[in-house]
């Protein structure tokens, strides 16, 4: 969902629009565009005024497709304009998405009941329009008014009279039985909001500052983690970059050494950070947001292999592609998986091997489940068959050779890969390094490039 990025907008019950009415209501706290004139210090704070924040419980398991339905319905007018649908078809899809979210467990398939799936890519626009939608109702239920109002998704902030804290909440709550709203207020002048610390100076003016939760890790990308070092100092560079653009001029200093400590925790040597510093300082002085805003960058993926990769990038360096790298090994594979295993014969978008009694192989390629594909090839080697041209190099084999049979149950998985011209490539590589049963035409388009890697795969696969 496309959204401006970075304005701090001030709530507006009037506007109703479908997708793009996100971008009127919410806002990004975005280190590399947001400025000094978004932050939240436009008016002075009266002294029986107080801070406060509301935040949704568990958003998307509540958020209802009646509910949905309802919006859809009484804000048509608005909606319409942005949506090359009509009312019905709309519907339709909303009700899909509530429908067809499930989880497996255990083996088994559950339908999710209540709420929109998490993980859905429609899920976020979602559960937006519906906290836009209470918000609104509930703003025309007060009876007092709002100097400020500020909101990130299910997260606002507000200025309110101290003697309506517990009135705006009931308010707020009574909208939908499903969409309850918890309430956190001022503490000694200071309410932390996302990652910013905003309290209240003597003179009634707001002060905003960078902030880190008291129970947060202090965990992030390590200096001596195997990434690149441009990932590296685009870390210290982002915090570094929050910390100034989000603090108020009186507070800059104080967030810069909580972001320094932060980061010389993690390894970054101080040098590399007082570099990072000045050009942050630089950039944000010169109000430069981006050094490539009219270069119409290519990017490609490539494995980060540590004194390779660099050296393959500066290749294209004057050219409008970008190598951008990726670590083979994640985080995630350090831990047990949470989610049940696929079993091997559910999988698709792969390549696979089946030995012969002979000890031959026959190497294949497939984007459709491994059964099915191995089901395929048991039929073509029923004796009915043998008569059929264009026969594959398995079932050849199987007919021409007596007495040669295929051990279909052990069929194994070499590759996974969903992309079919990347499918293809490893399926020669594997057909060229094994003993295998498949015709010569099957690696024809095989360039000689690839021998050094071939005779790397035959030591991993030995036949």
């Amino acid at each position: 969902m496309a959204r401006e990025i970075g304005k701090l907008v001030d709530f507006d019950p009037e506007i109703q629009l479908w997708e793009d009415y996100a971008n009127q209501f919410e806002f990004y706290l975005d280190a590399n565009s947001i400025t000094k004139e978004d932050q939240i210090k436009l008016k002075k704070i009266n002294e029986d005024h107080v801070l406060i924040s509301l935040d949704v419980v568990s958003l998307f398991t509540n958020v209802h497709n009646s509910l949905i339905r309802k919006i859809i319905i009484e804000r048509w007018d608005e909606i319409q304009k942005f949506v090359q649908l009509d009312q019905t078809t709309l519907l339709e899809l909303i009700d899909f998405c509530y429908d067809s979210g499930y989880f497996v467990f255990d083996g088994n398939f559950y339908l999710q009941k209540e709420g929109c799936a998490m993980g859905s890519p429609a899920s976020p626009s979602i559960a937006i329009i519906a906290v836009d939608y209470v918000v609104s109702m509930a703003l025309t239920h007060l009876h007092f008014e709002i100097p400020i109002i500020k909101s990130y998704v299910d997260d606002l902030f507000a200025v309110i009279p101290k003697d309506k804290v517990d009135s705006i909440l009931d308010v707020f709550n009574s909208v939908d039985k499903d969409i309850q709203f918890t309430l956190e207020v001022e503490n000694n002048g200071k309410l932390p909001f996302l990652d910013i610390l905003i309290e209240r100076s003597e003179d009634g003016d707001l002060i905003t500052s960078w902030f880190k939760k008291p129970n947060s890790s202090g965990r992030i990308l390590n200096f001596n983690s195997n990434h690149p070092l441009n990932q590296k100092l685009g870390v210290a560079k982002g915090f570094l970059n929050r910390a100034m653009r989000l603090s108020h001029v009186n507070k800059t200093k104080e967030s810069i050494r909580m972001v320094r400590r932060l980061l010389s925790s993690n390894n970054y040597p101080n040098k590399v950070i007082s570099k990072c510093e000045k050009i942050v300082s630089e950039r944000i002085r010169n109000n430069i947001r981006s050094n490539n805003v009219n270069r119409n960058w290519s990017f490609s993926r490539f494995p980060y292999i540590k004194g390779l990769s660099p050296r393959l990038g500066s290749l294209f360096r004057h050219t409008n592609c970008k190598l951008v790298f990726y670590n083979v090994f994640k985080v995630k594979d350090l831990f047990s998986r949470l989610k049940d295993k696929v079993e091997k014969e559910d999988r698709s978008g792969l390549v696979y091997r089946i030995p012969c009694s002979c000890g031959k192989w026959y190497v294949g390629q497939t984007r459709q489940k491994l059964k099915a594909r191995v089901r395929q090839h048991k039929l073509d080697c029923r004796p009915e068959k043998s008569i059929k041209n264009n026969k594959t190099a398995l079932a050849e084999h199987h007919f021409v050779e007596d007495g040669h049979n295929f051990q279909f149950k052990d069929v194994e998985i070499l590759d996974l890969e969903k992309n079919y011209m990347k499918r293809n490539l490893s399926e020669m590589i594997f057909i060229k390094a094994m003993n295998c049963v498949n015709f010569r035409s099957d690696t024809q388009n095989l360039s000689t490039i690839y021998s050094d890697l071939i005779n790397d795969v035959k030591d991993l696969v030995k036949s």
